[in-house]
C-alpha cells in the first residue's frame, strides 16, 4: 500500500510540474505575441505622427528581427506603407530591445565597421578557433580569392601601345595571366616592367 500511495504521489508531481511547464510556455508565447504587436502599434503611430498620415492609411508588412551580434544590438523592423498612393509611399521603421527607434543603416554600418575591426578577413568561426591555439600550433584553412578586375590591365596596354590590337589576342590573355599571377604573389609589378616577357618594345 504504502508503495502505491508513493506511485501516485510521484505521478501527481509529475502532472502538476506538466501542467505549469506548459502554462510557463503558453505565458512566453503570448508575451512575445504582444511586444511584436506592440512594436507594430508604435511604429504605425511613429510614422502617421512624424508624417501626419491617418493611422487608418497605414500598413505595416515585412516584421523581422535581426541580431548585429558583434555590436550587440538586436532591432525589431518592419516596412510601413502609405496606401493612398500608387505605389504606395514606404517607411522603414527599426525598434531596439529598449523600445527606442533607431536608423537600422546606422547600426548595419556600426556592424559592418565593428566586423572589420575585430575579424579583418578572418572568417568568424576560424577566428574563435585561433583564441585557443599557441603559436606553434598548425591550422589548416582555405583561401577565397577574390575575383580579379582586368579592366585597369586592358586599359593600361591600350595606352601604352594603342597601335595594338590586344583584345582576346596571345599577348592580352599572357597579360592576364601573368597579372594575377602578380596578384596572387601579393607583389606590386608595373605593367611597363613586364613589357619584355613579350618582346615588344619599350613604351
Amino acid at each position: 500500500m504504502k508503495r502505491d500511495s508513493l506511485r501516485r504521489v510521484v505521478q501527481g508531481s509529475l502532472r502538476a510540474l506538466l501542467v505549469m511547464a506548459l502554462l510557463a510556455g503558453l505565458l512566453v508565447t503570448l508575451t512575445s505575441g504582444s511586444a511584436q504587436q506592440t512594436n507594430a502599434q508604435k511604429a504605425l503611430a511613429y510614422v502617421s505622427s512624424t508624417h501626419g498620415i491617418p493611422e487608418s492609411n497605414l500598413v505595416l508588412q515585412g516584421e523581422v528581427s535581426r541580431v548585429y551580434s558583434v555590436v550587440g544590438k538586436t532591432l525589431w523592423s518592419a516596412k510601413v506603407y502609405d496606401r493612398r498612393f500608387s505605389p504606395a509611399s514606404v517607411f522603414l521603421v527599426a525598434i531596439d530591445s529598449s523600445g527606442q527607434f533607431v536608423d537600422e543603416r546606422q547600426v548595419q554600418a556600426e556592424e559592418r565597421d565593428a566586423y572589420a575591426r575585430k575579424y579583418g578577413v578572418i572568417e568568424p568561426a576560424l577566428f574563435d578557433a585561433l583564441q585557443t591555439k599557441s603559436e606553434a600550433d598548425k591550422v589548416t584553412v582555405g583561401v577565397w580569392i577574390k575575383r580579379v578586375d582586368f579592366s585597369a590591365v586592358d586599359q593600361e596596354m591600350a595606352d601604352l601601345y594603342p597601335k595594338y590590337s590586344f583584345r582576346k589576342g596571345p599577348l592580352w590573355h599572357r597579360t592576364r595571366q601573368t597579372s594575377l599571377k602578380t596578384l596572387l604573389k601579393m607583389e606590386s609589378r608595373p605593367l611597363k616592367e613586364t613589357i619584355s616577357d613579350y618582346s615588344l618594345p619599350p613604351p
